[in-house]
């Protein structure tokens, strides 16, 4: 019982927080498109622009169903769920450090007050720290993919911590899922992917269930989370941007994407930060592919083809 009436109190506060956060980046929120890759998402949303890449599906899958939603005007329903993906990440924050700390500290019978104090206090803390931080409050007021993408991380290290608190396979297989839908989703899953795995392994070990069969499951929901990319490929085929990037088929589309997202793991892990301008716009954007495209067909002079179109755009 009062197991239970701990865990309502830490919904409770990592709701308090999470409101706390909408309200701020709801304040702050954008008035319009934010010039830059907020500005350009929107245009891709709205078609105005193409998009030239299969990459951040579950993004263009949540963007298309908000841009459906009859309130307001698209780019503020895009920066509403912006303030959205925020305000979420940051319970989920408060809920991962809480739990951490739980598992961390080793006290007696009567020392268990003051270590729920201090996991609470860490939690809170780390989760305030997190929504006041420049980036990401610049990623949770205005259209960006990063808003979703950690609220993916953190959901997969929700269940993750979950997972090594309770032992529950459906926590498991439910993390696994999600961290490989996040690696076809954004980079950072794969600069992270060896410490999950070490830390999934041993959890499994640490509960028993470290077996052929659990193992082998665990691999196929995996596979299945992976999947994504080949559905996302498959969608993208009877789009315009697929004709503009001129794509040989499936196997040459994988294999441009798979180069521009290592090569956006690599700048991110070279530069130490999720949001460094290089991967925001790197070979995604397409614009040296458009400019070729347009000079083939006669649209611009072979100097200004030449010269990237766009990469001006996010200078």
């Amino acid at each position: 019982m009062n197991q239970e009436l701990r865990r309502q109190s830490n919904i409770f506060v990592a709701a308090g927080l999470g409101i706390g956060a909408l309200v701020l980046y709801l304040v702050t929120l954008s008035r319009g498109a934010f010039p830059g890759e907020p500005a350009f998402l929107a245009c891709e949303v709205t078609g105005l622009f193409p998009r030239l890449s299969p990459s951040h599906p579950v993004w263009n899958l949540v963007a298309k169903a908000a841009s459906a939603v009859p309130l307001g005007s698209l780019v503020g329903r895009l920066n509403v769920l912006s303030a959205l993906c925020g305000a979420a990440s940051i319970g989920l924050f408060y809920t991962v450090i809480t739990d951490a700390i739980g598992l961390c500290i080793q006290a007696g019978e009567g020392r268990r007050h003051h270590a729920r104090v201090a996991a609470h206090a860490g939690g809170v803390g780390a989760a305030v720290f997190l929504a006041t931080s420049i980036p990401f409050w610049i990623v949770s007021n205005r259209a960006h993919t990063a808003a979703l993408d950690i609220l993916m991380l953190l959901g997969a290290i929700a269940l993750l911590v979950g997972y090594a608190r309770t032992g529950a396979k459906w926590r498991l297989w439910a993390c696994t899922f999600l961290y490989a839908v996040g690696m076809v989703e954004f980079a950072t899953f794969i600069i992270f992917f060896p410490l999950f795995g070490v830390l999934l392994l041993y959890q499994m070990w640490r509960h028993g269930q470290l077996q052929p069969k659990p193992v082998i499951v665990t691999l196929v929901i995996g596979l299945l989370g992976l999947s994504v990319c080949l559905l996302a490929a498959w969608a993208f085929r009877d789009t315009p941007g697929y004709e503009l990037r001129e794509y040989r088929g499936l196997a040459h589309m994988g294999r441009a994407v798979s180069t521009d997202h290592a090569e956006s793991a690599g700048n991110r892990l070279a530069s130490g930060s999720h949001l460094d301008r290089r991967t925001v716009v790197g070979r995604h954007c397409g614009c040296t592919a458009i400019a070729q495209r347009r000079v083939r067909l006669g649209i611009l002079p072979v100097a200004r083809g030449d010269d990237a179109l766009g990469c001006r755009r996010h200078v």
